[in-house]
């Protein structure tokens, strides 16, 4: 018949390669940064706060001594992350970053005014 085998009626062409290819390295992952969407880094917990609409990444902290990692996805702008929010229940204490508006927060995240003058970052819940 005229069809050929697998559709190869005739000699199959190929390229040559005259001289080897230029190994192109792949980009370097961004090392992710504190405070971020979801998933969480290893040392933080995925939080939600009663009566706001979001999640954030937080880290343990204790109010007799307030460290918090101070690196964040935010461009400049707002407070600096502080030993800020606490579990009612557990009463344990965990860091957030601090806001008065949507400005201060990183890109995606919304500032969620838990009292008249002062918010915690928040990202959308997906």
């Amino acid at each position: 018949g005229g069809r050929g085998s697998c559709g190869i009626l005739a000699a199959a062409s190929y390229p040559l390669v005259t001289k080897p290819t230029k190994r192109v390295p792949f980009p370097k992952p961004v090392p992710r940064k504190h405070y971020g969407f979801p998933p969480c880094l290893p040392d933080e917990v995925e939080q939600h706060l009663a009566g706001f609409s979001g999640t954030l990444c937080t880290s343990v902290c204790n109010t007799k001594d307030p460290k918090c990692p101070q690196d964040s996805t935010r461009s400049g702008g707002g407070l600096p992350p502080a030993c800020a929010i606490q579990n009612p229940t557990t009463k344990q204490t965990y860091c957030a970053l601090l806001c008065a508006s949507d400005c201060d927060c990183p890109t995606g995240e919304a500032c969620a005014m838990v009292t008249s003058a002062q918010g915690v970052c928040l990202a959308p819940v997906p």
